[in-house]
């Protein structure tokens, strides 16, 4: 399986609704990536395009950053990983 046949609509789902809200408090990558504590802006990118599926620490500190509701993001978190893990069995 390549990389791009692991990314689940959940992920993308995610990764896009943490962009939306991002861009509606009008903040940037660098900017969002430097609250949160992350070291390279590079994995908000992955996160937002659905190609990783960020930890729970992380998707809490945007939920708190990006004025999310409590769990909203979470909940998208867990079913990225849930569907992850069926594209991933044999």
């Amino acid at each position: 399986m390549t990389s791009e046949e692991a990314i689940s609509p959940a992920s993308v789902q995610l990764g896009l609704e943490l962009r939306r809200l991002r861009m509606e408090i009008g903040i940037s990558q660098r900017s969002l990536t430097r609250l949160i504590g992350l070291s390279a802006h590079s994995n908000l990118s992955d996160y937002e395009r659905g190609r990783r599926i960020p930890p729970a620490d992380i998707v809490e500190a945007c939920e708190r950053m990006l004025q999310s509701p409590r769990g909203h993001l979470q909940k998208l978190r867990a079913q990225a990983l849930t569907e992850r893990a069926r594209l991933t069995l044999p």
